[in-house]
């Protein structure tokens, strides 16, 4: 709780916000959709683990 409540107000990302915070970022390989490509990425928090977030491009799969 004491990093959540250290970076809970700022107004930029730094990279010292981002080593307290994010343990990794996962970039899964591209995929082709409708003729673009899309990225999955997960990013893994120190205290969270991973959170679902929406997903943003589901119309994108739903027009094949």
């Amino acid at each position: 709780m004491a990093i959540v409540k250290r970076y809970s107000d700022f107004e930029e990302i730094t990279p010292e916000i981002l080593r307290a915070v994010v343990d990794k970022v996962i970039i899964h390989e591209k995929v082709k959709v409708n003729g673009h490509y899309v990225h999955t990425i997960e990013i893994i928090y120190n205290f969270v683990e991973a959170i679902d977030l929406p997903d943003f491009d589901a119309h994108l799969r739903e027009e094949n």
